[in-house]
């Protein structure tokens, strides 16, 4: 197992700036995802790395855990894997993230726990948080505005990279405050 990595992303003079994670149509269809070149580079670098075994504070690759402590009616793999053109919100905790939706509709996130996973069983693990912000509830933007967070660090040795699996719901106001959102819950990974 690895020491914890320290977090990239973050806000401050001199440092390399939050993950800005992008809601926008892509090809027609709803997407969020990093969207800056280097962003993307760095996630998919960690892909590479930081989730297999070796780079694992679990000792397990994210596939691996993932089988492990995968639902009966879950997907078999996970959706960056089924569909290698997504790229997934992977954040290392105590990193900072900003939300932005484009064109700048009014929008809400939400991430908790990721339903098609149980619960981390093992004893030498916490369960980490139901969210990996504290957000306790759904985060609201108005147009032309973005939600910004920091991604929690571990509390006596449980911390949302124990999770690790976490599912993001957002809500976006594309035809106006009172027409229906358009909803959409992609994938969202938390290491240390």
């Amino acid at each position: 197992m690895t020491h914890p990595k320290p977090p990239e992303f973050k806000s401050g003079p001199g440092k390399a700036g939050r993950l800005v994670v992008t809601i926008q149509k892509v090809a027609g269809s709803w997407q969020i995802q990093p969207s800056a070149a280097a962003q993307i580079t760095k996630i998919k670098d960690r892909i590479e790395i930081d989730l297999t075994a070796a780079g694992s504070h679990k000792g397990a690759s994210i596939d691996d855990e993932y089988t492990r402590r995968r639902k009966p009616t879950a997907p078999l793999e996970l959706h960056f894997r089924s569909d290698p053109t997504h790229i997934p919100i992977l954040l290392r905790e105590g990193e900072d993230v900003e939300f932005r939706c484009v064109p700048p509709y009014a929008f809400a996130i939400y991430m908790g726990r990721d339903g098609d996973v149980y619960n981390e069983s093992l004893a030498q693990f916490g369960q980490g948080p139901e969210d990996p912000f504290g957000w306790i509830s759904t985060q609201f933007a108005a147009a032309n505005t973005d939600i910004q967070a920091t991604v929690l660090g571990p509390v006596n040795n449980n911390g949302p990279a124990d999770q690790r699996f976490y599912k993001v719901k957002v809500w976006i106001w594309e035809n106006g405050p009172n027409i229906d959102p358009t909803i959409i819950d992609p994938d969202g990974i938390c290491d240390r």
